[in-house]
């Protein structure tokens, strides 16, 4: 028996290894803060968003090598859409069939997000969607706790009115639906709820207070299955269930050391569930869970070095097949790909600095680069190869190549891309 243990203990560890092997890599979002980074969802292996608020919308359209600002919506910003500024989810049903929220409307896309309008604007607004065995729940809250449900249909292209009632807390902040069931969570209160449709029972399944806390708030909620779920909180805390909700219990194989947590969401990636968590020190961490041993991996650490917050980041983490993406803490945003280099970002490459002359002999001189101290430029081949480190020394002015080629060079300064620029190496 102790042998089994020790042998599970090393390929626990050795898997652990593995995955925090996997680099994750970055790059400034600083040009586009304008609040909030709400959610990133890809709906194709080639199409890709971030949304948040103040109308803030960036796509990609290449498996996000390159990103780019859009206004998805006419009249978008027209002064009689006062609430509605903010971009909170997005959710895909197919390749095509795209759905998009802020807090009081509800927008739909069936060309995988290049269009989009609006089809659902009331009182209640949109508190939240949900897609559980491919069928799409959208909750409005009426205030005061009423809830109300409605189930889009494929076929008929339309949502249904499913049922709702009144609950005995002051607003609702996450819900999520599983066949007859739905989960609630009062804000700002830490509880869950479990509410059954069929005979519109509301029963009460956690209460901090059972481990001695007190002004806790459930910041997410994820189903893996019909049974298998968890909660996270703004507290070193995690909790499970495996009863459908029923139930709930401390996941004691979460790594909680230092995350009390501004944001903690789940994430489906790459057939995986994430956890993206930010601590109040501006320390981002990720977490994978392993479906065969039942715990929560490390992935990934990320420590903000500019010393302070940029703004609250609850994106999650999105997929696409070819690799991750996430907002970090500090407005940047992080990668892992296959072939780990974002091209270009609309505003970052902008005035950053200058090489000539381009195409070069060899010889490439640098150009409105303030100052060259911390900075390093890593220079990749056009396959998004890594060939060269270049550290600068302060006054560098000139880099040398000897070989011809198309190259990009990345600029970084402690350790963060802040410029981009494709150079031609030709004549040698």
């Amino acid at each position: 028996m102790i042998n089994k243990i020790v042998v599970l203990l090393i390929l626990m560890l050795l898997g652990m290894a593995k995955v925090n092997a996997q680099n994750w890599d970055t790059i400034s979002l600083k040009d586009w803060n304008k609040g909030a980074y709400n959610d990133i969802v890809f709906a194709t292996a080639n199409h890709g968003f971030i949304i948040g608020d103040s109308n803030l919308f960036i796509a990609t359209m290449d498996a996000g090598r390159t990103w780019i600002e859009r206004t998805p919506i006419d009249d978008f910003t027209n002064p009689n859409r006062k609430r509605n500024k903010d971009f909170k989810q997005m959710l895909f049903l197919n390749d095509t069939l795209g759905f998009m929220r802020s807090s009081y409307e509800l927008f739909q896309s069936k060309d995988a997000g290049k269009s989009w309008k609006s089809i659902l604007n009331g009182t209640g607004g949109v508190l939240q969607m949900n897609i559980f065995n491919n069928t799409l729940s959208v909750f409005s809250d009426e205030a005061f706790g009423t809830l109300l449900t409605s189930v889009y249909s494929v076929e008929h292209d339309t949502f249904t009115y499913v049922g709702g009632g009144f609950f005995p807390i002051y607003s609702l902040e996450k819900v999520i639906r599983l066949n007859d069931s739905i989960k609630i969570v009062g804000k700002d209160s830490g509880k869950l709820f479990i509410y059954h449709h069929p005979n519109r029972e509301l029963s009460k399944v956690y209460d901090p207070s059972v481990d001695g806390l007190v002004n806790l708030k459930v910041l997410d909620l994820f189903f893996i299955n019909e049974d298998t779920g968890f909660a996270s909180f703004n507290y070193i805390l995690l909790k499970k269930t495996t009863d459908g909700g029923k139930t709930w219990f401390t996941d004691s194989t979460f790594n909680n050391s230092s995350v009390i947590s501004t944001s903690k969401v789940f994430s489906w990636a790459n057939d995986n569930l994430y956890l993206s968590s930010v601590n109040f020190q501006g320390t981002n961490f990720i977490h994978k869970f392993n479906r065969d041993l039942s715990i929560w991996e490390d992935e990934a650490t990320f420590i903000n070095k500019t010393g302070g917050f940029g703004h609250s980041n609850f994106a999650g983490i999105a997929g696409n097949g070819e690799g991750l993406f996430s907002v970090f803490e500090g407005d940047i945003l992080g990668y892992k790909t296959k072939w780990n280099l974002i091209k270009s970002l609309k505003h970052n490459t902008k005035a950053k600095f200058k090489v000539y002359p381009n195409p070069s002999n060899g010889k490439l001189y640098i150009l409105q680069l303030k100052s060259t101290a911390n900075r390093q430029f890593k220079i990749y081949n056009v396959q998004g190869k890594l060939t060269k480190v270049v550290d600068l020394d302060e006054g560098q002015t000139e880099l040398k190549f000897d070989r011809n080629g198309i190259y990009f060079l990345r600029l970084e300064k402690d350790g963060i891309t802040i410029g981009h620029q494709k150079v031609i190496i030709q004549s040698l």
